[in-house]
């Protein structure tokens, strides 16, 4: 069994604590909306929280407002992202007292739903090939 230490104190954002949906999934560029559950975590009220997407070198990221009061970005579109590809998402809550931000929770590889979805519906079921 291999053992992670965890001498950060970070504390792990489980990923059914989450839920990425992409949007307008027949066009680029890709729009998201998200899910963020932190009941049950004593995480400080001010802390600020980001939402990243990711996918091999494209990165982007929002601002998310803090833990106490999330503001959602109108502007959600993933133009930094390659065109054709799903991305991941990370979610960060990053502790600002200090002089320097402390990552103090994350989420890491979280994948979107509804791409799935948009990707078998472009496939046509219900047509049979005439014999």
């Amino acid at each position: 069994m291999i053992r992670k230490l965890n001498f950060t104190g970070r504390k792990k954002i489980p990923l059914n604590r989450t839920l990425v949906t992409l949007l307008n999934t027949e066009e680029y560029p890709l729009s998201f909306d998200i899910q963020i559950d932190f009941s049950d975590f004593s995480l400080p009220k001010e802390a600020l929280v980001y939402v990243e997407a990711y996918k091999r070198t494209s990165y982007m990221r929002f601002n998310y407002g803090t833990v106490g009061n999330l503001n959602i970005p109108p502007n959600r579109d993933l133009t930094d992202i390659e065109a054709g590809t799903t991305p991941l998402f990370r979610v960060k809550v990053v502790d600002k007292s200090a002089q320097q931000g402390k990552i103090i929770a994350m989420a890491d590889k979280i994948h979107p739903k509804g791409i799935e979805n948009a990707n078998r519906d472009n496939i046509n079921l219900g047509a049979v090939p005439d014999n």
